[in-house]
């Protein structure tokens, strides 16, 4: 059957991967996935920066890299 958590695991794998990227956040609607990434990124001290669908920041943690 279809694994619900799948997509969890793999943002994890991911965020441990790479442990000191900056992750890209786009949510659009519910974006479950994606809030999930960006909270489990924050969790693990990545640089975070969210955007809106009109391309604006709406939200910033970790240092500028502008």
């Amino acid at each position: 059957g279809y694994d619900k958590t799948a997509g969890f695991r793999r943002n994890v794998r991911m965020l441990e991967a790479w442990a000191s990227a900056l992750v890209l956040g786009f949510p659009e609607g519910e974006a479950r996935g994606t809030k999930h990434c960006i909270a489990a990124a924050e969790k693990r001290g990545h640089p975070v920066w969210v955007y809106d669908s009109a391309g604006e920041v709406t939200h910033r943690t970790g240092p500028r890299r502008d």
